[in-house]
This record gives structure tokens, sequence and C-alpha cells, in this order.
């Protein structure tokens, strides 16, 4: 086995996945697999993480955008289930894997289930229509602190999708309709305040 992904997690510690032939992370057929939107609805905490549009042409890793970018979390069903809805509404379709290219992540959504699993959404927007890697992580399999990082193992999945370019819009509504409270970096927060603004 050997370490092939390094990301950060929300406690602000070093996450190792450790990939093998068990873990090797696998594409979902591009027809064999719509989004399950009955089982996002079951999540417990959603969290996004947005990219202001008047930031939007600086390019950004994930791990860049979730620390300048501004943050909308809730655990409240109701809202969840409005979020899930406006993904129902977004016009997202399957697209194969060769079709997906590779454009930097600026945004994301991400989905805590009770059952240890998670789910990300990460969007790139191009001209016409954004980009969706939809990340699923299965239970973590073993932890271990190593050198005072966790080493976590876990089933990846990823799904490759395409959705209406007014998603974005539509998810800073959804933040203004639910009255969600913005958290992020100063000047981030402010631009975000702007677009929620226009939808209170």
């Amino acid at each position: 086995m050997k370490l092939t992904q390094q990301l950060t997690s929300w406690l602000g510690l070093n996450i190792i996945f450790i990939c093998g032939a068990l873990l090797t992370p696998t594409s979902l057929s591009a027809h064999a697999g719509n989004v399950d939107f009955a089982n996002l609805r079951t999540s417990k905490i959603a969290t996004i993480v947005m990219i202001p549009l008047d930031w939007s042409l600086n390019p950004m890793d994930e791990n860049e955008f979730k620390q300048f970018g501004c943050s909308f979390s809730t655990p409240n069903p109701i809202s969840i289930g409005n979020l899930i809805k406006v993904l129902e509404n977004a016009s997202i379709r399957d697209i194969d894997e060769s079709n997906y290219k590779k454009l930097t992540s600026s945004s994301g959504i991400y989905l805590s289930f009770p059952d240890g699993t998670e789910t990300k959404f990460l969007f790139a927007p191009s001209k016409n229509e954004i980009q969706i890697s939809i990340i699923s992580l299965e239970k973590i399999h073993e932890s271990i602190i190593v050198d005072n990082e966790f080493i976590q193992t876990r089933k990846v999945k990823r799904q490759y999708v395409v959705a209406s370019n007014s998603l974005i819009d539509s998810l800073f509504r959804w933040a203004a309709d639910e009255k969600l409270v913005i958290h992020g970096w100063k000047s981030m927060v402010e631009s975000c305040e702007k677009e929620t603004s226009k939808y209170k």
C-alpha cells in the first residue's frame, strides 16, 4: 500500500487516505448511478463552502477554498431537505469520466451521515455548465496515529456529473432563505453577504 492522497479535515487534523487493492477509488458508470437524493436527505450535517462570484476567477484547490471561502453549516433536517431540493432542481446529469475536464474546484457541499460516511460535491464551473465531482467516503475501516497524524483507511467512490450554472446562485439563495450564519475569512464573508443579501 502507498499513500495516495492527503486532505485536511474540518478539525484541522491531517487525514491521509491509504490506497490499495481494497481501497482503490472507483468511478461509477456514466449511466448506472444517478444521484441518490433520498439518501442525501438522511445526512445529519450539511456544510457548504462557497467562493463569491467576484472571487471566482481566482483558481483555488480544495484546501484553499475550504480555508478562505465562506461556509454555511446546518444540522436542521428541514434546511438539509431544502438544500437537496436545490440539487434536484439543478438539472444534474451523469457524464462519463472521460468527458470530465480536470478543472479547479471552487466550491463544495459536504454532507455527513449518521453511519460515519460522507459525501462531498466539488464544483468546477465551466463556460456553460458546472462540472461536479461527487466523492463518497465510506466508513473508516481503521484509524491509527503516526507522527501526530491520523491514518485512516476507507473506500472512495467517485461520480461525475454536470449541473446548471444557476446552481451557485441557488445555493446563495438557499443560505439566505435558511438565515444561516456565514463563517470564514472577513473579506470573503463580506462578499458572500452581498450575494445572500440579494435574496433577503
